[in-house]
């Protein structure tokens, strides 16, 4: 299958050239350059330098293997695959066309960028029944590893797919019957069990802290009542021996212990005024806040020296930092990093990446094209940029510093 790429002012379109001897007033072209089927790029006929090709509309979307370039595929991810093709496919026998005339590659399978839709393509002259192989393949290489459930979802696909018959009507039932799903759900209510404990021990040891402090303020409490007490008898002590030191019947010498001895208990008394000293619940809550808290480390990149774009929009001189991977540039908010609001970025416009520590540039089917140094960048093509290179977006011009 011959395919090339085009952007005009009309849109972006890939060009497949129609085989020779193709007749295309047969039913499957009529019925699908006269309707708009739910789930199917709408594509149309044109000829060129005396040969047929099939416009089909890309604009605003992505296929598969550049949606996932620099993600992985998780077990709910395909079983959403599956659920939206099983749909898109009843969609097409409904209008009487055979699935086999689906193309099942990642390259050919397209997501909405706007609306997260699933798009296929539809070429009326092709029919193949052994053809998933590179669908089931493209699992298997993106399926998150760490996801056990997900991985043996890919390996039985990839073992499904190659038998006779299979369809991919019959693939959820087989997940269902291999207990995948149901390990899935239970994995997941795992998972929130788990997040709930975590909070409870949080809370949990959070609400430590006001406990510990309601002992410590019953301990003092428990000290000043002692403190008190002893208070009274040292003050009693006093009074009793400097009463007794004034009975007639006692000897000068007694009557003088009697004084020495009051006179001590006052002391005695008035030194406990100070009371025990025992450490404050703000010094032992200091301490607890000190063990509690997580230790943090602070990293600064002043030193690292990033590239920076640097262009102007609505004559405002404006800079972006290249730190955060990947970088997507274009008008749609939801998936763009970098928004720029001219009219000849696309919404989804290119991209930066970083590979092997280098710092590159890809464009994404957009309309008006990226250029690095004035030299156009294919759709897909990943091209290395350094400082002082110039990029065309669209018409806008972009210095890298």
């Amino acid at each position: 299958m011959k395919v090339r790429y085009r952007n005009d002012l009309y849109g972006n379109y890939m060009m497949i050239e129609i085989p020779e001897n193709t007749d295309t007033n047969l039913y499957p072209f009529k019925m699908l350059m006269k309707n708009k089927i739910s789930g199917v790029l709408s594509c149309q006929k044109r000829m060129e330098d005396g040969k047929g090709y099939l416009y089909v509309d890309i604009e605003g979307k992505r296929n598969l293997q550049q949606e996932y370039q620099e993600k992985e595929w998780q077990l709910e991810d395909m079983i959403t695959f599956f659920q939206e093709m099983t749909c898109i496919l009843e969609e097409v026998r409904s209008y009487l066309l055979h699935e086999n005339m689906v193309i099942m590659d990642p390259e050919f399978i397209f997501r909405d960028l706007e609306n997260n839709n699933l798009y296929v393509l539809i070429l009326p002259w092709f029919s193949e029944e052994k053809k998933l192989h590179k669908l089931a393949e493209f699992f298997l290489e993106k399926i998150n590893h760490r996801d056990e459930n997900g991985v043996n979802a890919a390996y039985l696909f990839y073992r499904q797919q190659s038998q006779a018959h299979f369809s991919l009507y019959q693939f959820m039932a087989i997940l269902e019957k291999e207990s995948i799903l149901k390990r899935q759900k239970i994995g997941n209510i795992e998972q929130i069990q788990t997040k709930e404990t975590n909070a409870y021990e949080e809370k949990s040891s959070m609400s430590k802290i006001p406990s510990y402090l309601q002992q410590v303020e019953e301990e003092q409490f428990t000290e000043k009542k002692i403190g008190k007490e002893i208070k009274k008898v040292f003050l009693l002590l006093a009074v009793l021996f400097f009463s007794i030191s004034f009975l007639p019947m006692l000897s000068v010498r007694l009557k003088l212990s009697g004084i020495a001895l009051a006179i001590l208990f006052l002391i005695a008394f008035m030194i406990s005024f100070g009371g025990i000293k025992t450490q404050t619940p703000t010094e032992e809550m200091q301490e607890i806040e000190i063990d509690m808290k997580e230790t943090v480390f602070f990293h600064s990149d002043e030193n690292e020296e990033c590239l920076k774009l640097q262009w102007k929009e609505r004559g405002r001189k404006k800079q972006f930092v290249l730190k955060d991977f990947p970088c997507t540039v274009g008008k749609l908010k939801e998936e763009a990093s970098l928004i720029m609001a001219d009219a000849s970025v696309s919404r989804i416009h290119c991209r930066f990446i970083q590979k092997d520590n280098k710092i590159c540039i890809m464009d994404l089917n957009s309309t008006n094209g990226t250029f690095l140094n004035g030299l156009p960048i294919k759709n897909g093509e990943i091209q290395e940029i350094e400082k002082n290179d110039e990029i065309l977006i669209g018409k806008v011009t972009v210095s890298v510093v």
